[in-house]
């Protein structure tokens, strides 16, 4: 089963995330993938802060649905430029949902657990209240709010810690612990690991295909996507080592303050999300957090198994 409509514009596409869900939606859908980085010969320039441009690129291609993918993500880079983040992760967002509304668009807008205070142990459902500590959640959540304000048929998806895209885009946590674990081939014996933080993990995988199943059904809202379980950067990085045969190499707990030169924003101490929503319309149920970091690390980085990068 599909959605009714064949077409579908694609904002931020170039991106860890963009990458699953272009692949998995072009396979049966017209599908126009955008973004300022041309960093694949499928993407098209699309700058989304311009209100113009981005009127004259719906007209053209005239899609029934808009995932915006668009954002600026790197938290330090936020909190260093937070005009420029209002920009990219709100004002746009602004432009989309009142173009949305003009063009009869329904909209699909990634957003994140950064939007929570998080000193909920237990996680956070959809229900509990928004209180971003930074620029970015901050600015996320200026965009979930104009989503809403001016459109009826939304869907808003909050991520956890995402995790995908292989060497090429991966520049989140787990490639960063798979290139260290590779510098132990030059006599790397010790990595150090933040020893707090537990989180929810998000596979982009999933993400493609929970916005499939949520719009077939129409079933318009917040939702929060992660897979099952949660984990601490210590036992995220314990595990990507034992999957990849790396046990010559040492992990070190250290605070989070050994870091604050080069991560100074103040993040939430816990982001675990709960999948309420979607639990409850057993819509779609995600794997174990270890069963789809396993299946990553086998599909993407299959030159690092057994403790020998190439």
């Amino acid at each position: 089963m599909t959605i009714n409509s064949k077409k579908i514009l694609i904002t931020g596409c170039g991106g860890m995330l963009g990458k699953y869900v272009y692949d998995h939606f072009r396979k049966h859908y017209n599908v126009l993938a955008t973004d300022i980085d041309l960093n694949e010969k499928w993407l098209e320039y699309l700058d989304v802060t311009k209100f113009k441009q981005l009127e004259e690129t719906i007209k053209r291609f005239q899609p029934d649905y808009l995932f915006h993918l668009a954002a600026e993500t790197d938290l330090e880079k936020c909190q260093q430029h937070p005009k420029q983040a209002f920009k990219v992760n709100a004002l746009a967002v602004k432009y989309v949902a009142q173009l949305s509304k003009k063009y009869r668009l329904t909209v699909v807008y990634m957003s994140t657990g950064n939007v929570f205070k998080g000193n909920k142990d237990t996680g956070y459902t959809e229900r509990d209240k928004t209180a971003p500590l930074n620029v970015y959640g901050k600015t996320k959540l200026a965009g979930e709010r104009y989503i809403k304000k001016y459109l009826t048929r939304y869907i808003i998806i909050r991520a956890g810690w995402m995790f995908g895209g292989g060497p090429k885009k991966d520049k989140k946590f787990v490639n960063l612990i798979v290139k260290q674990l590779a510098d132990s081939d030059h006599g790397r014996k010790e990595i150090k690991v933040v020893k707090t933080m537990p989180s929810s993990l998000t596979y982009p995988l999933d993400v493609a295909r929970v916005i499939e199943r949520l719009l077939i059904r129409k079933k318009y809202g917040t939702y929060h996507l992660a897979c099952q379980g949660q984990c601490t950067r210590y036992e995220l990085a314990e595990f990507i080592s034992k999957q990849l045969n790396f046990d010559q190499v040492k992990f070190r707990l250290v605070d989070p303050l050994y870091y604050k030169n080069r991560y100074f924003v103040k993040r939430p101490a816990s982001e675990r999300l709960l999948s309420y929503k979607l639990d409850k319309l057993n819509l779609y149920k995600t794997d174990d957090w270890h069963k789809a970091v396993g299946q990553y690390l086998n599909s993407e980085f299959k030159d690092y198994h057994n403790g020998k990068s190439r």
